[in-house]
């Protein structure tokens, strides 16, 4: 079992910083700047050989994924009608670090290497070690056989080292990687290099990528009123090839005024692929500029990493319970929108500074009312009562 490479990458929205924290299997944090058809670590030169023989170059880690790394060696031409009457040995050298520990004779030139042969109608390969020489004539020995593949168009040879055969004494650590690279291909029955790849010496290092979960958010701040949410979306990424399992929790450093929580709280990311959440963190009871750092951790099997996002308070203005906003200020309108009681519309029932509270048992109708009208009704009140004195007298 390999350990996972955790990355932390916060995604960051407009107008906020962004930062980025790793655990990495390897020195420089990331992947072999080589390992590609493009970028191979071993090249050679064109016609060294018959075309069936000769080594254009040779890579590794192509793909490279939890399972299994994958080994590339590019011949000119793969013509089987020519390499069907020998024993043609098609190999890929390599010396790997203190994490392969299977080894039965380690010498100053031992190594490592995957074996292609083309044998009675059909294809081999293997891993094998190197040993002492025998009579001047190096040997080896096979560690176990492997799945490969032969594209004949192409000319390319695939062979897939299955990881738990290279990583079975311990897991990755900084600088893990394959060194002293070279490729050969060999007339066997005769014992003769028929091509070296390079001539001499040897080919660029590998450094093994390893494979990634990542937490990032779209934003690094965020701000709420109290009562009202902010909300960041965490996602979570895989480049593992299968389905992984993640758990995220939150560490709310402060919970007499702020709540926080992630839904869903444990995803499972698709090989290749990502996953989102969202965290929810709303203040209660602070005054405006108040701030908190909430921490995501994501966990996956024993490994963890940690993100870390800021809330920050726009001040004392309290939601609603139901969230209601009639009169679409923002603002739930249980809070007073500022009424003067000047005979400005106020349907903020109940409040003290709106004009709802002038006059007595009156309703706020949200119409403008007329100065002195109750002093106008009365006194007409008393003028009819007079008339109506004067007649009967």
């Amino acid at each position: 079992m390999l350990s996972i490479l955790f990355t932390v990458a916060l995604i960051a929205g407009a107008g906020s910083a962004s930062h980025l924290a790793t655990i990495s299997p390897n020195a420089n944090g990331g992947a072999s700047v080589k390992g590609t058809p493009q970028m191979p670590e071993i090249t050679d030169a064109v016609g060294e050989t018959d075309a069936w023989f000769d080594i254009l170059s040779a890579w590794f880690g192509d793909p490279e994924n939890e399972s299994a790394v994958n080994l590339k060696l590019n011949i000119s031409s793969i013509v089987v009608e020519q390499i069907s009457g020998t024993t043609t040995y098609y190999e890929m050298h390599f010396t790997p670090g203190d994490f392969y520990s299977n080894i039965s004779e380690k010498k100053d030139n031992w190594d490592l290497f995957v074996r292609a042969c083309y044998q009675a109608g059909g294809w081999s390969y293997e891993l094998r070690e190197s040993t002492k020489n025998a009579l001047g004539v190096p040997g080896s020995a096979k560690v176990a056989d492997m799945t490969g593949e032969v594209n004949v168009s192409s000319g390319i040879i695939s062979y897939n080292i299955p990881t738990d055969m290279l990583f079975n004494a311990r897991y990755w650590q900084p600088g893990d990687g394959l060194s002293n690279l070279w490729a050969k291909t060999t007339n066997a029955i005769l014992s003769i290099t028929l091509d070296r790849a390079p001539d001499s010496g040897y080919g660029e290092n590998y450094t093994f990528f390893g494979w990634t979960i990542t937490i990032g958010s779209n934003k690094a701040l965020a701000s709420a009123k109290n009562g009202a949410a902010a909300t960041y979306r965490i996602t979570v990424l895989s480049t593992f090839s299968k389905n992984r399992e993640v758990a995220l929790a939150v560490d709310n450093p402060n919970p007499a005024k702020w709540a926080a929580s992630v839904s869903p709280a444990t995803v499972t990311v698709s090989g290749y692929g990502s996953s989102v959440s969202t965290l929810t963190v709303t203040p209660s009871g602070t005054v405006s500029g108040d701030s908190v750092t909430i921490r995501i951790t994501a966990v996956h099997g024993t490994n963890a990493t940690s993100l870390d996002v800021v809330c920050v308070s726009l001040g004392n203005i309290v939601a609603p319970p139901d969230g209601s906003d009639d009169d679409g200020d923002g603002i739930g309108d249980n809070t007073p929108d500022n009424g003067t009681g000047d005979g400005g519309a106020d349907d903020d029932a109940g409040d003290t500074s709106g004009e709802d509270d002038a006059g007595s048992g009156d309703t706020d109708d949200g119409k403008k009312k007329i100065p002195g009208f109750g002093v106008i009704t009365l006194s007409c009140a008393i003028f009819i009562v007079a008339a109506i004195g004067r007649r009967r007298g």
